[in-house]
């Protein structure tokens, strides 16, 4: 073998074997690698909407094209969610939410004790009436605490009626009354209105008389209810 032979022969050896500090990527390589991978977005998986389809997340929950994620404080798009409290196909205490924490003023008018007095005026009979829960919904009143104020007027005659204020944020309240005799009767509209201030109601809770202390608290709105949620109706023969 001749030395040209030998030299190729050590050439080729030392290609052959790879260098020690050779890294398979190196420092530039590695760092792309790395923000590939941390950059791409996550799936949170599908996400059903209200409509019923089906949108499929990345980072989080997203929602729907088109959706609006605002709570909605209304029914139907239209109505306040206080109105879903009234029954608008009946014709009678039409009010469906609880009564509260004062529960309704209950007043009693007794037509077997005796004839008419102040607090049974259009029905008849001896006014009595439930002191505790009259405090009460005075002081709910005049607090603003958000709930139902109503009173219940029961007879063992041919009369019977009530009201409801469904207080809400800012002094507003939904209101409602209706009255029955005999075979009709009728209800105002239910709508929202302001209720009168808190000194008002501070006012009615210093009258010593019973009637008249009933008559201040079920005044409670400072002005007619419009139809936000029903109409007014009358009725006879049910």
């Amino acid at each position: 073998m001749n030395f040209r032979s030998l030299a190729c022969l050590a050439l080729a050896g030392l290609c052959a074997c790879p260098a020690k500090d050779d890294p398979t990527t190196t420092t530039d390589e590695a760092t792309q690698t790395s923000a590939d991978t941390t950059s791409q977005p996550t799936s949170a998986g599908p996400t059903d909407t209200s409509d019923g389809t089906t949108v499929e997340t990345m980072d989080g929950p997203t929602s729907a094209p088109g959706t609006d994620t605002t709570a909605d404080t209304t029914t139907g798009g239209n109505e306040p969610d206080v109105c879903a409290c009234i029954d608008d196909e009946a014709h009678f205490d039409t009010y469906t939410c609880p009564a509260g924490p004062c529960g309704a003023v209950t007043i009693d008018c007794d037509v077997e004790l005796g004839e008419e007095t102040p607090g049974c005026e259009g029905i008849g009979g001896v006014f009595t009436i439930d002191e505790m829960a009259l405090g009460c919904s005075l002081d709910r009143l005049i607090a603003g605490d958000e709930g139902a104020v109503s009173f219940v007027i029961t007879s063992n005659g041919p009369g019977s009626g009530g009201g409801v204020a469904h207080i809400l944020p800012e002094r507003q309240a939904m209101v409602r009354f209706w009255q029955f005799y005999d075979l009709g009767g009728s209800d105002t509209n239910a709508g929202i209105v302001a209720l009168k201030d808190a000194a008002y109601f501070e006012d009615c809770k210093t009258k010593l008389d019973l009637a008249e202390r009933y008559a201040c608290f079920r005044a409670w709105n400072a002005s007619e209810p419009p139809a936000t949620c029903d109409e007014a109706s009358s009725y006879e023969d049910l």
